[in-house]
């Protein structure tokens, strides 16, 4: 169950608090939705095209990211997507490991290792080049594509989460992140919190699955969830890719 992955009770309490875990602001907002915009179309591959991923190595890769990310509502989601992949005690371990050492004790999966790769750089870099080089060679430039796009799919959904997390449980407390826009971070809320109260409530409805469900049930829900979230991120994507002039640089995540 996903409780074994050490969800707080309540899929939205948060322990440890998500002001020092990585959040969005303004700059990297508008440029990471218009990259997990472009990858769309390679995140429905992903789950059901002619690069498809089992769904053990799907979730995998999400509760990998997610070991670096730490969103309480990936690890609800995906603690309960990765139970009914089959994954049962592994899902809890590959969502704490602590680095990619320990990570390697618990798979030795290329696409598990590039997605702790893309999760500690955020995507972007020359090391994690060179990760995406290794991964074709392992599973092929398709496979790879697919992989890279799942990454930024739980790239997104975790920051996302974050930054709402740092408003409810910091901002609306006097506790906020360090360096945190108030604008932004209200306008975010607005924007996402039904999409989260969405994602809260699947992550409870998925309780009522048994465990080891057929691998189209996991496809199905994949697409469907890809489909939902675009409701939102293409808004921002093509904002982000009006806005791209104005950003010399690449924003960095923090």
């Amino acid at each position: 169950q996903a409780a074994a992955i050490n969800v707080p009770v309540g899929n939205m309490a948060l322990r440890g608090g998500a002001f020092t875990r990585k959040t969005f602001n303004l700059g990297s907002a508008l440029q990471d939705h218009l990259s997990v915009m472009k990858s769309i179309p390679k995140i429905f591959d992903s789950y059901a095209g002619p690069n498809k991923l089992d769904a053990q190595v799907s979730e995998s890769i999400m509760l990998t990211m997610n070991s670096v990310n730490a969103c309480p509502f990936c690890t609800s989601l995906h603690g309960e997507l990765g139970r009914m992949a089959g994954l049962e005690g592994k899902a809890a371990q590959l969502n704490s490991a602590k680095d990619g050492s320990a990570l390697k004790k618990i798979s030795k999966d290329p696409e598990v290792a590039y997605a702790r790769k893309f999760a500690e750089h955020n995507g972007r870099g020359p090391e994690l080049a060179g990760e995406y080089v290794a991964l074709v060679k392992a599973v092929g430039p398709g496979k790879a594509a697919a992989v890279n796009a799942q990454c930024w799919f739980l790239h997104w959904g975790s920051l996302c989460g974050n930054t709402l997390l740092s408003f409810w449980k910091g901002r609306l407390r006097n506790d906020c992140k360090c360096g945190s826009n108030p604008l932004f971070e209200v306008v975010f809320a607005l924007y996402y919190t039904p999409c989260y109260l969405a994602i809260d409530l699947t992550s409870r409805l998925l309780k009522l699955f048994p465990a080891k469900v057929p691998k189209a049930v996991s496809s199905g829900i994949g697409c469907i969830l890809t489909t939902v979230a675009s409701i939102w991120v293409v808004p921002v994507g093509l904002l982000g890719l009006v806005t791209a002039p104005l950003r010399k640089t690449i924003i960095p995540i923090k």
